[in-house]
């Protein structure tokens, strides 16, 4: 059974793939505008422990039905970043 945690790291490596694809959203763009012109290269290589949830917070918004989660998660991942 995956942990939130193991979901979060699958959901970030795709994201590093849409990123370099440039195959990106108008939110992408304005996260990834300075690499227009650049040749930029991205491999996730391997996960060095297991990802985890180090700090979850939660806080009622506007309504107690309506509830907002900040979760933080600690990945500790061997990647390789190239820029030209």
């Amino acid at each position: 059974m995956k942990t939130f945690a193991d979901c979060l790291l699958i959901v970030i490596v795709k994201c590093m793939f849409v990123v370099v694809s440039k195959n990106i959203s108008y939110v992408m763009k304005e996260m990834t505008w300075k690499l227009e012109k650049k040749s930029f290269r991205w491999k996730y290589v391997e996960s060095l422990e297991p990802p985890r949830v180090v700090h979850v917070r939660t806080t009622e918004m506007l309504s107690k039905e309506n509830v907002y989660a900040q979760v933080t998660v600690r990945l500790l991942t061997r990647q390789v970043y190239i820029f030209k």
